[in-house]
């Protein structure tokens, strides 16, 4: 007889701020949330992630309509899941890279490094100032999945740059045209990989300067079928499959 998997606990994803101490303050769109969404009342459990791993657990102490004030009962740090996982992803179209960074989010990726490429159709001169949109599609994205851990998010100019943020990575995988199948790679590749970093390019992929680039450094080109997928595809196909292949889909 088959046993029933267990349910996870459902966390709500709350700034780092939200916490003092022994006691939370949760004030916007939480509040609403809690109170007419959760429907939870004082005297109510709660639990809170803090995007950085830690859990905590407490008793709703009282609340109004601009905030609710939860009493900390216990806290607790939970590890990484293993092999870290980073996604290059060429900008596209904003929509598109828009629903990567939401994808990506809900697929687990540790790291999300977004780089200007030479096909990338958008080329946004202050990449700052999409920086805050971006993050709050991944808070979005974060607290939809149930994440305990908030991605982290890099910007660069070039695809150049973003490779040099991908030195420490033990397994670098790039998407190419011309690549090898991904289930070429034996499985003492994944299995002693602690950090696996895929690259993948913009709307008409990377050129070949910029896939010489990648390899010159280390990476391995890969593709990942017989059809040619979008950009934005790549990317959700690319981490499912490592996921899978890594054994993160089977914790």
């Amino acid at each position: 007889m088959s046993k029933t998997p267990p349910q996870r606990q459902k966390h709500l994803l709350v700034s780092p701020e939200t916490i003092r101490g022994e006691l939370a303050i949760l004030r916007g769109a939480d509040v609403s949330h809690i109170i007419r969404v959760m429907r939870l009342d004082v005297g109510a459990k709660l639990s809170l992630a803090n995007g950085d791993g830690e859990l905590f657990w407490g008793t709703i102490e009282s609340h109004d309509k601009n905030k609710v004030c939860l009493r900390i009962d216990r806290r607790e740090q939970v590890p990484r899941q293993k092999p870290a996982i980073s996604l290059v992803y060429g900008m596209a179209k904003s929509t598109k890279t828009e629903t990567v960074l939401q994808k990506a989010t809900e697929l687990g990726v540790d790291r999300i490094i977004l780089a200007v490429c030479q096909r990338s159709v958008s080329r946004p001169k202050d990449l700052g100032r999409k920086e805050e949109r971006m993050k709050e599609i991944i808070r979005q994205a974060a607290r939809q999945s149930d994440r305990v851990y908030l991605p982290e998010l890099t910007l660069c100019s070039s695809f150049r740059l973003a490779l040099k943020e991908t030195h420490e990575t033990h397994l670098r995988l790039v998407t190419s045209f011309s690549g090898a199948s991904l289930s070429s790679l034996d499985a003492v590749q994944w299995r002693n990989a602690a950090q696996i970093t895929i690259a993948v390019g913009p709307e008409g992929g990377l050129t070949a300067d910029e896939e010489k680039q990648a390899v010159d450094v280390g990476f391995v080109p890969i593709r990942l079928g017989p059809l040619t997928l979008r950009t934005e595809t790549a990317a959700i196909a690319g981490l499912s499959l490592i996921n899978f292949l890594s054994g993160r889909f089977s914790d």
